[in-house]
């Protein structure tokens, strides 16, 4: 935490008021900086080095008794600024204290645990910690305090603010805790796992710039009041179940896990790019009760400008991952600038209004990986599929992950990173899989991004082909159909495929006009015969009746039926045909049934390749 974060809070509450940072007299024993134990013994000992239980006893009763008595109706503080406890004079401490407690008729009672060290075992459970009449003015304060064993906070109740500003904890447990008053957690650190299992947090809390080793787990904690976990960076923070009744930020470095959670007034979450990992976030069951979006941070190079977008993203490779919204409501949610290739969908609620922002990517997987492979297929026929799949190289489309678990099953699909008894263990079927990428075809649409459309559309009409496949010979000429459009066009969004097929089909044309269309030009001529009939009468003139004969339409003989002539004739007609004109040049039966052959498919082929343009430059 910044200094000025530092001194704003200080002044806020008044801190540096009662009790200063720093303290002018300390314990007469050599190296210790502790405050002397008592008020009214100014130059004496700190409660570790007074001469046995009976002085530290007489201590903490003059202590206690002080404050009373010229305090009324203000503070009592327990002030034991940079003690070193262990395990036996930390509970010995407590019992004293709890022995002179004033009545609840007396000031509110505030503990000052500055800098102190706890070298043992620190047992805190079940205590409680202010609650008389001014709870508002009660406070517990072990900033800068170290904690190098196990802390154990399990039931505590603290009635006042806390504070943990610069706290370093070994393992520190506050399940079960009630925070009755603002909880700061500023720039804590855990070298193990900080635990708040069912914690419930009446007043703010604030979790700023918190470093965990291990974990930082909430599960089912409740927060009342406004929630600020902004920055925490742990390989595992866990949100599983937790109730944000106000607004909350979460700013984590590592994986979060958020299933169940519920964000009643929506919820700000920015996933930040860190060396050691890639940052997770897992949204399963997420109930989101306000707007609400997931960030993630683009990294940036070392001269500290952004890398572009196809290097930072890398294809997703380098963005924080959402791991998973299956069964969530995602119509207020706004996601930006994540990897969506890792996540899973299938159960979501109005996927068809997720809004998506940045660069957002998806799965490509590499093409070989989409094989499934029968137990007796040949491996001849598996080594020319990948070969022809060119490797590692990806598909063409961005494919959701519901797909890959559809098509190859969890293990295969999710990899050795990812539990595959989570939400892909419910399969999705393909019916369901098409549902996804239709809605979030939508969304694209919407958001007026028709080239991103395009790939869910494809990945629709895919799981609708696969679909009409196992539901049986009901669907066949659906099936057949589907197929067709796959293979001539990709669904209309190859635009490559139809004017490849369209090429294939002017060769055609040609090889067939020069085989069987075109007749041979140095045949006998067309001949015109004619006899002068007789006039009827002596006046009347005399009629020509002329007799044209077509000679018959033959082909050449084989040594000039393959010439560049009949090559370049047969090109120009094919090429006629697919765009509709006519030609003036003869041909045989076969041929013209191949000219309509080709004013038949051409014009459809072009027209599917001018849809795939469309698509793509579509705005």
């Amino acid at each position: 935490m910044s200094a000025p974060w530092e001194s704003s809070l200080r002044l806020a509450h008044g801190l540096h008021r009662r009790l200063p940072d720093q303290w002018q007299h300390t314990c007469l024993r050599d190296g210790c900086d502790a405050v002397p134990a008592g008020r009214r013994n100014q130059d004496g000992y700190c409660l570790r080095h007074l001469r046995d239980k009976e002085a530290r006893k007489a201590a903490i009763e003059s202590m206690l008794r002080t404050l009373t008595v010229t305090l009324t109706g203000a503070h009592v503080v327990v002030d034991l600024r940079g003690t070193t406890f262990d395990e036996q004079l930390l509970n010995e401490t407590f019992g004293l204290v709890l022995q002179y407690l004033p009545d609840e008729d007396a000031p509110a009672l505030s503990w000052s645990l500055r800098k102190c060290v706890f070298t043992g075992h620190a047992n805190f459970s079940a205590k409680v910690f202010g609650g008389f009449n001014h709870p508002q003015d009660d406070y517990v304060d072990l900033s800068d305090a170290r904690f190098e064993a196990d802390a154990v906070f399990t039931g505590t109740r603290f009635h006042g603010r806390v504070f943990f500003q610069h706290t370093r904890f070994d393992t520190a447990s506050f399940d079960q805790v009630e925070f009755g008053h603002d909880a700061w957690f500023l720039g804590t650190r855990f070298n193990g796992t900080a635990s708040f299992n069912n914690a419930a947090f009446t007043g703010s809390a604030y979790f700023h710039d918190v470093a965990a080793s291990s974990a930082v787990v909430l599960t089912g904690a409740t927060f009342s009041g406004s929630a600020h976990l902004d920055p925490i960076t742990t390989p595992s923070l866990d949100l599983a179940q937790a109730e944000f009744v106000k607004r909350a930020t979460v700013h984590i470095a590592g994986s979060c896990i958020a299933d169940h959670a519920r964000f009643d007034d929506g919820v700000a979450v920015r996933l930040l790019h860190c060396s050691a990992l890639v940052s997770t976030l897992s949204l399963t069951g997420v109930r989101l009760g306000a707007p609400s979006t997931v960030t993630g941070d683009i990294p940036h190079v070392d001269h500290g400008t952004a890398v572009s977008t196809a290097t930072a993203a890398g294809r997703g490779a380098d963005l924080p991952r959402l791991l998973s919204l299956a069964d969530a409501d995602v119509a207020d949610l706004t996601v930006t600038d994540v990897d969506l290739g890792r996540c899973l969908f299938t159960g979501a609620i109005n996927l068809d209004q997720l809004r998506m922002g940045g660069t957002v990517a998806f799965a490509r997987p590499e093409r070989h990986r989409l094989a499934r492979w029968q137990p007796r297929t040949p491996r001849w026929w598996q080594a020319l599929w990948r070969w022809c799949s060119r490797g590692d190289r990806p598909v063409g489309r961005e494919m959701l992950l519901d797909e890959l678990v559809a098509r190859l099953g969890p293990t295969e699909a999710l990899g050795t990173d990812r539990d595959p008894r989570g939400p892909a263990s419910r399969r999705a079927t393909d019916d369901q899989v098409a549902v996804l990428y239709r809605a979030l075809r939508k969304a694209r649409e919407d958001a007026k991004d028709e080239p991103g459309a395009g790939d869910f559309y494809y990945g629709e009409m895919e799981a609708r082909r696969r679909g009409a496949r196992k539901r049986g010979t009901q669907t066949i000429i659906e099936r057949l159909v589907l197929t067709l459009y796959r293979v001539l066009s990709g669904y209309g969004l190859r635009a490559g495929r139809a004017l490849a097929w369209l090429l294939a089909l002017v060769t055609v044309l040609t090889v067939l006009l020069m085989t069987f269309g075109l007749p041979d030009t140095t045949g006998p001529a067309q001949r015109m015969t004619g006899t002068l009939q007789p006039a009827h009468a002596a006046d009347a003139p005399r009629e020509l009746v002329v007799e044209v004969r077509t000679p018959p339409i033959l082909l050449p003989p084989p040594d000039r039926l393959w010439t560049l002539d009949r090559a370049e004739r047969a090109a120009r007609v094919a090429l006629g045909s697919v765009v509709f004109r006519d030609t003036d040049q003869q041909l045989t039966t076969a041929g013209r049934w191949t000219v309509n052959s080709g004013r038949l498919l051409g014009p459809l082929l072009i027209a599917l390749a001018a849809l795939a343009i469309r698509a793509r430059v579509k705005r």
